[in-house]
């Protein structure tokens, strides 16, 4: 049995109240900064967003339930039980037929936030993504690359989406966790008084939580910022972490399914979890997505020929993991290992497409082959890291 602990709830009760403040929200900008963060690697980092240490603290933990986020987004009481039940289901949405999806115009200078949730939690590529990422499976080749698969197919509609870029800036990342690197990198635009930001902002990802949503909606709205978010699918749960020296974390904000969350899903589906369950520091945890990062990796020329002779063939998939032939990151080992020029760009007139490195690489691939307006936006690609640092506190830091 898991044993629930009302500290998850409350700080997520916590983290409310401190969203419905803008002064709370506020975060400090530095430019050219020495960081030492938590594995103890020192680096300059060109830009360091800092983040209010009483809501950073909070995230670590943290469990917003899912009846509590839908009435933060103003769902009507009535059809809560009844749309918490699509987000934690196992449906498969397609394009135009998304499992929960909230619209909110700009109204009275209120900036507006939209919503799009493809798949329900517990979906088939969710599922598949949890256990391939079990105690770190996903350093296999085979898993790693079955791992990509189940990303691109939970979230494939979003990035067909065929509609004309009416946005300013889309982000694509992997996930969203605490939220904390693309709310650093939208301030770090709105610093620099981007204005392509007027135009709006679309974030994708493949899974976020409702601490991160939440976060965002509330941050968007404190820069009277328009947002929309799409996601494969949101869960609700987020690592503690281990406590290190000068306030440093370690493992924080890694994605989970809480004892609170498996008391609401079918038994069915809790028995396979409970076997998938590991130790982070003293707590146990079951992650639902492990490390994207790691996940993502590239994949040898050789090794994912013989992946596509084995579980390719099994698929019915000659290109199975296209993905790998084309990519040209340094992250991870494939055909075009290193050649990849980090697109610049001064921003300041066409939409613009921001992949954040390492989670972004694969959406990047995904995109240009896709996705029907790559080619006439501007694109970057950055890295901007969740830090947890000896200096500065916690923030996000951003380098190419």
């Amino acid at each position: 049995m898991h044993e629930i602990s009302p500290i998850a709830a409350e700080k997520g009760t916590a983290i409310l109240s401190l969203l419905k403040e803008p002064k709370n929200l506020l975060p400090k900008l530095f430019r050219f900064v020495h960081l030492t963060a938590e594995d103890n690697s020192t680096a300059i980092w060109p830009i360091f967003v800092k983040f209010p240490d009483k809501l950073s603290r909070l995230f670590p933990g943290s469990y917003i339930a899912p009846g509590t986020f839908l009435r933060e987004l103003g769902v009507d009481g009535k059809q809560i039980n009844e749309e918490v039940g699509k987000l934690l289901s196992n449906s498969i949405g397609g394009e135009g037929n998304t499992t929960f999806q909230t619209v909110q115009e700009r109204k009275d200078n209120l900036p507006a936030f939209n919503l799009s949730v493809l798949n329900g939690l517990t979906n088939e590529h969710a599922l598949a993504m949890t256990r391939l990422a079990y105690n770190n499976g996903i350093t296999d080749a085979d898993n790693r690359a079955q791992y990509q698969y189940h990303m691109y197919s939970s979230i494939e509609p979003h990035i067909l989406d065929p509609s004309e870029p009416k946005y300013g800036v889309r982000f694509f990342d992997d996930c969203i966790a605490s939220g904390d690197s693309l709310a650093g990198y939208l301030y770090r635009l709105y610093q620099e008084q981007n204005p392509l930001l007027k135009k709006g902002v679309e974030i994708v990802a493949v899974t976020a939580t409702s601490q991160s949503i939440l976060f965002l909606k509330n941050f968007a709205k404190s820069l009277n910022i328009d947002l929309t978010i799409k996601v494969g699918q949101v869960a609700f749960g987020l690592t503690e972490g281990i406590d290190k020296e000068n306030g440093v974390k370690e493992h924080a904000n890694y994605i989970t399914y809480p004892p609170e969350l498996l008391a609401l899903l079918p038994e069915a589906v809790v028995s396979q979890l409970r076997q998938l369950e590991i130790m982070v520091g003293t707590q146990k945890v079951i992650q639902v997505v492990g490390d994207m990062g790691e996940a993502g990796k590239g994949i040898d020329d050789n090794v994912m020929r013989q992946i596509r002779e084995g579980i390719g063939k099994e698929l019915g998939m000659s290109n199975f993991c296209w993905w790998n032939d084309t990519r040209e990151d340094s992250h991870g080992e494939h055909p075009n290992h290193h050649k990849l020029q980090h697109p610049k760009t001064g921003y300041k007139e066409k939409p613009l497409l921001i992949y954040l490195a390492r989670g972004g690489y694969l959406p990047f691939e995904w995109d240009k082959r896709k996705y029907p307006h790559f080619g006439i936006m501007e694109k970057i690609i950055e890295r901007a890291s969740r830090l947890w640092t000896k200096e500065f506190g916690y923030g996000v830091g951003m380098k190419d």
